[in-house]
């Protein structure tokens, strides 16, 4: 529930409160990066079937009840995986914050 509760609050506040073209509210800010590389090798037509995949997985895992083992997760394992998120995206801010128009794309974040 806190995540449902993230996914509508949080992007409802930074909407209410202020934000930019540039701020990533809610949960599809961790696929920023995976939708970065995918869209970066095959065009950005393979983004509606990603999502189309990925919403037939969610439904598979609902219907085999299998959710209940991402309680098993431990916390540290996903707040480095919301850290390595945060850094990510933070470093693919950098071409706007120092002003950096018309570089190159490349498949491979290093």
């Amino acid at each position: 529930m806190q995540g449902l509760m993230a996914a509508v609050y949080g992007p409802l506040m930074g909407g209410l409160f202020g934000g930019s073209n540039y701020n990533i509210l809610g949960p599809a800010g961790a696929l920023v990066n995976i939708l970065n590389k995918f869209s970066t090798e095959n065009g950005p037509a393979i983004i509606p079937m990603m999502a189309f995949y990925s919403g037939i997985m969610s439904m598979f895992v609902y219907l085999m009840q299998i959710e209940k083992y991402c309680m098993l997760i431990p916390l540290s394992v996903l707040e480095g995986f919301s850290f390595s998120v945060a850094v990510a995206i933070g470093f693919g801010q950098f071409n706007f914050a120092l002003g950096l128009k018309g570089l190159p794309r490349h498949k491979r974040f290093h």
